[in-house]
This record gives C-alpha cells, sequence and structure tokens, in this order.
C-alpha cells in the first residue's frame, strides 16, 4: 500500500509534492479577504465546480485540507494508500483525496490531493488552501483593502511596500530572517497560525526566564493533541528593515521546529496575532521573496 510523509506546519500546513500544472493568473482584482474567528484569513473558493466556500489561504500549508463536511458534502472518496502527517504534537495516519479543480482569486488548479482537517474546532473555515495553488507565484494579503491577490512571479510593488529574500523549504514555508536585538533568529510565515510561537533555543538565547514568563494556554496540534507552552514578551524585532514590538510568544518544546529542520537554532512561527498588524504582506513563491507594508 502506498504511503506518502508529510509535514506540518505550526497549524495545519502540510509540505509534499505539488500536483498538476499552475495555470496563469486571470483575475488581477483577486478575492474578498475577510478573517475566521483567529483572525485567519478568509476567501471564497470554488471546489469541483461547487462553492463558492469560506477558505483559510494558509501560507504555511502546502497540501490543501478539508473539514470533514465539505468532505461529505463532495461526496469524495479516500485514494488508495494514505499519508503520514508529521504535526506540531507528533504523527498520525491520514486519508488522500483528488480533487478534480480548485479556483481562487482567479486561479483555476486542477488535480489537487487534499487531506482531512483532523481537528476541526482550529478554524470555522470549510477548508484550507495550501500553496499548491499558488506555486511560483506571487501571492498578496492586501489587508487594509481587504483583497487576496495573485501576480507573476516578480510583480513589482510599489514604494510602500519593503522585501526581503526568504528561504523558501519544500518550496513552501517562506522563512525569513529576524533580529531580536543581539539574537538572530529563524521565522516562519505562518498566515494558518493563530498565535506566534516559539522554541525553548530561543527562550534561552533571549535569556527569558523566572518572572520573565508565565504559563500559558496549551497549543493544539493537528489531532486535537495539546502541547503545553509559557508565555514571554518579544520588546522588539527587525524583519524585512522594519522594527516591531512588543509581542508576545508562546514558547513550547514544539515537535515542529525539529521536522523543520529549526530545532538546533532560535526560531519562531509569526502567526496572525503578528501578520494582522501590517497592511499588506506578499510571499512571492518564484523570487523567493516576503514583502510587508505598514
Amino acid at each position: 500500500m502506498l504511503r506518502r510523509h508529510l509535514l506540518v506546519g505550526a497549524s495545519a500546513g502540510l509540505v509534499a509534492a505539488c500536483a498538476g500544472a499552475m495555470p496563469e493568473p486571470r483575475d488581477e482584482n483577486g478575492a474578498p479577504l475577510t478573517a475566521d474567528e483567529a483572525g485567519r484569513p478568509i476567501v471564497p473558493v470554488m471546489i469541483n465546480g461547487r462553492g463558492p466556500f469560506a477558505c483559510v489561504v494558509d501560507t504555511a500549508a502546502q497540501r490543501t485540507g478539508l473539514g470533514q463536511a465539505l468532505i461529505d458534502e463532495l461526496a469524495l472518496t479516500p485514494l488508495q494508500g494514505g499519508a503520514v502527517l508529521h504535526g506540531s504534537t507528533g504523527a498520525h495516519s491520514i486519508p488522500l483525496y483528488q480533487l478534480a479543480s480548485i479556483s481562487v482569486a482567479g486561479v483555476t488548479h486542477e488535480g489537487v490531493i487534499a487531506v482531512p482537517l483532523l481537528h476541526r474546532r482550529q478554524t470555522s473555515a470549510r477548508a484550507v488552501i495550501g500553496m499548491d495553488a499558488f506555486a511560483g507565484r506571487r501571492l498578496t494579503f492586501d489587508f487594509a483593502a481587504r483583497r487576496l491577490q495573485v501576480a507573476a512571479s516578480g510583480a513589482a510593488a510599489d514604494r510602500h511596500w519593503r522585501e526581503t529574500a526568504v528561504e523558501l523549504l519544500h518550496g513552501t514555508f517562506a522563512i525569513a530572517a529576524l533580529a531580536i536585538g543581539a539574537v538572530n533568529a529563524s521565522g516562519v510565515i505562518d498566515t494558518g497560525a493563530a498565535r506566534t510561537a516559539a522554541n525553548r533555543v530561543l527562550l534561552q538565547a533571549l535569556g527569558l526566564g523566572g518572572a520573565d514568563v508565565a504559563p500559558g494556554e496549551a497549543m493544539t496540534g493537528v489531532a486535537g493533541v495539546e502541547a503545553p507552552t509559557r508565555i514571554g514578551r518579544m520588546e522588539s524585532f527587525a524583519l524585512a528593515g522594519e522594527q516591531f514590538g512588543p509581542l508576545d510568544i508562546a514558547f513550547g518544546a514544539l515537535p515542529v521546529f525539529e521536522a523543520l529542520g529549526l530545532g538546533d537554532r532560535p526560531a519562531l512561527v509569526l502567526g496572525v496575532d503578528f501578520l494582522r498588524t501590517l497592511r499588506g504582506l506578499s510571499v512571492d513563491f518564484g523570487a523567493h521573496t516576503l514583502g510587508i507594508r505598514r
């Protein structure tokens, strides 16, 4: 039986091989952008010609994830075999589903392989759209105008945007360099994460402990497994030449950092608690750049 191994980010993000070719964007006006109860970006999406369905657009997900109610509504049957999902709180076996098409922001992507959303409480959205729908393109979240736009890679940004090079791990996870005082850290851009989280290596590098941290809420992984955290404050940090802060962070021993190869260096996942303070955010998957607008 065929089994595949997938990697998941701090929220519901997945890493695996892309399916199908990326068509040219057709709608320069994009799609209306709203938010779920945690602030994750929501857009209307057509799936297999039906919908539109309210879906999260998750920059740390390569595969699309479907809620069970949507799987039932679309009458999907699992492919032979399955996958092993590596999440922030462990590994889990999951089925795979093939979708005829996904249409979002004027782009239609065919032959998409999707997975189930195992922990439905993460979002009220019907599905989480992965970055395989935008491979090689520039994806822009215009939070101020409430629009999601897809453009060709290398599309020029106006003077209000600041851009920086990023590492694209597995072609999906945009990892930017952050400076937190004298500490250099790797930051994963994750619009599917409700809050910013960091590993214990960063906690130690910042010298936080004792009265500097307080017990935090447990973070829930893709299968509903909880991981304890401690809350500490990052007073200021630099990203793309801009200074930000303060920002409260949930520190914990989250396996996702090991899975991403970030377990031995200071690292954090920048969630929507920070990202939505920006006027705009873009990731260019072809040019390997991150753009921010304040």
